[in-house]
């Protein structure tokens, strides 16, 4: 299942896990503002994660 603009996702980079939101939708690739990282630092505040490499937050979207 795809994120829409505005849900919260998670996904996971070099040993990281990291919450975000969606910013903007591609084909195949949503840009993602970085919300918290968890294991490590992350020196960025946005990103590009494919849809296959990330898990949507069903708590945080409700």
């Amino acid at each position: 299942m795809h994120a829409k603009v505005g849900d919260a996702i998670v996904f996971k980079r070099d040993g990281m896990e990291i919450t975000g939101r969606v910013i903007k939708k591609y084909e195949r690739s949503t840009l993602i503002e970085i919300v918290t990282v968890s294991g490590g630092d992350f020196p960025y505040d946005r990103t590009v994660v494919n849809h296959k490499k990330y898990r949507l937050c069903i708590e945080e979207n409700e």
